[in-house]
Parts: C-alpha cells; structure tokens; sequence
C-alpha cells in the first residue's frame, strides 16, 4: 500500500470532497469509522492522508471474515 501512497492524487472532485470530510471528521475527538463498498478506495485515501501528515498508518479489517491475525501495519 506504501506504494499507492506515493502515487495517490488528491485532484479528483470526489477524491477532494473525501479527503475534507476525513479531514473535518478527524478534528473531532472520537474514532473514525468508514464504512462502504470493498474497492472504493477508502483505505487508500486514508493511507494517503496519513503519509502526507507524517503518521504511520495501522488498519483493522472488521468484517464476518475477520481473523485475529489480519491487522496490518502500512
């Protein structure tokens, strides 16, 4: 994913208006829950904010499938 990040572009109308919603929702002193369909780049916009503000970046898949094991550090 740290490959991604590198290359991700914030320009896009819906790529933008995303970000500033995370943004906006990460000003406030609770967790962050995104939830949508697999594929539409949640995590990767995430990975993205998270290295262009300097952050390491932990992910935890929460599905019915999820095993012990699966959280990754990106």
């Amino acid at each position: 994913m740290d490959n991604c990040a590198n290359k991700f572009s914030f320009l896009a109308p819906s790529t933008c208006q995303n970000t500033v919603r995370v943004l906006r929702a990460l000003q406030l002193p609770r967790p962050l829950l995104l939830e949508g369909s697999p594929g539409v780049g949640k995590t990767s916009l995430v990975a993205a904010v998270a290295r262009m503000a300097g952050h390491q970046l932990v992910r935890i898949n929460l599905s019915e499938h999820t095993v012990i094991t699966e959280p990754h550090v990106m």
